[in-house]
């Protein structure tokens, strides 16, 4: 599937499209007249999978069920930092397991962008967790100059969370199978 979608974008049959382990391990499309290019992420979960393209911009992308038999109160005091904390506490009682996982995809998605997974240590930055998204708050990478980051929340069904994160404030269109009729 992965392969497809990116041929589509390059102009080739999907059975030309190599795709490699970068140096940082994220996957990148090798063996094209186009180096570098696209960018591309993919995560997956139950029923839903989702595959970021990007002509200019890094993305990462991440969906997770929300999940009952999840301790999140645990995982959020070891992963997340105490700003995004304090904005899970201050959601109503009963919308704060969904704000946790609201807050992990766009952690996820944003690690994944950067190519470093969860080997870079989530407490260091903060995500937004607005309707809406917005800009990361990393601080280390900002004294060195880095690019902006965004996350946006993407809707992707009753049930989910996922997220996307781009180096650049970016327009993002998503655009569904035909076998997904739609929805």
């Amino acid at each position: 599937m992965v392969r497809e979608v990116l041929a589509g974008y390059l102009g080739i049959r999907a059975d030309e499209v190599a795709i490699a382990g970068g140096c940082d391990g994220r996957p990148v499309v090798v063996a094209t007249d186009r180096p570098g290019w696209p960018r591309f992420s993919v995560s997956h979960a139950g029923t839903v999978v989702l595959i970021a393209v990007s002509r200019r911009a890094e993305v990462g992308v991440d969906v997770e069920d929300v999940r009952r038999d999840i301790d999140w109160q645990a995982v959020a005091s070891a992963f997340f930092a105490p700003a995004e904390l304090a904005a899970i506490e201050r959601r109503a009682r009963k919308d704060r397991r969904a704000a946790f996982f609201e807050c992990w995809v766009r952690k996820e998605a944003y690690v994944k962008a950067l190519g470093t997974g969860l080997r870079r240590p989530t407490k260091d930055f903060v995500v937004p967790l607005h309707d809406a998204g917005g800009v990361v708050h990393d601080l280390a990478r900002a004294a060195g100059g880095a690019s902006t980051w965004y996350v946006r929340p993407l809707a992707v069904g009753a049930g989910y969370a996922a997220a996307i994160a781009v180096d650049a404030d970016v327009h993002v269109t998503i655009r569904y199978p035909a076998s997904a009729g739609g929805c």
